[in-house]
């Protein structure tokens, strides 16, 4: 819906991944397993917002992945709803939002990110942080059991 500058490269797509990520640009790497970060598993510019086999649909109750294009806030939001988190079956629910760097400047000049939760994780193997196109440069907030320090 706009340009987002990440990690100084501007993008004006993003793929969705059932798995708990979303990634900037067109992808073809779906790994629904969750390693550390940076690391050249799973896609290129991801964003792991809980990086784990998710099963959306899988619940039994309403549950799924939404996505929509804030125009009044200049925003990109990205629901997981309910995703059954394999092999638990507990439920996650947490959203990654992009904010529209035209209308929310950084001195960077890269968006801005937000990742929130409903509730704290239901399992602790999994991956948050964010890494660069090459996967070579990147943040690791957590990872199977691990916060970083």
């Amino acid at each position: 819906p706009f340009t987002f500058t990440y990690y100084g490269l501007d993008y004006n797509q993003v793929t969705i991944g059932s798995d708990g990520w979303i990634a900037m640009g067109y992808q073809t790497t779906y790994d629904q397993t969750n390693s550390g970060i940076p690391n050249s598993d799973g896609p290129s510019a991801m964003i792991a917002g809980l990086w784990d086999d998710l099963d959306p649909g899988n619940s039994g109750q309403p549950s799924d992945i939404y996505y929509y294009y804030d125009t009044v806030n200049h925003r990109f939001i990205v629901e997981y709803f309910r995703v059954e988190h394999y092999p638990s079956g507990n439920h996650e629910t947490f959203e990654i939002i992009l904010y529209d760097p035209g209308y929310y400047p950084t001195p960077t000049g890269d968006g801005e990110i937000i990742v929130q939760y409903l509730l704290p994780m239901h399992q602790s193997d999994n991956t948050l942080g964010i890494e660069n196109y090459s996967e070579t440069i990147g943040i690791q907030y957590y990872y199977d059991g691990t916060y970083h320090e």
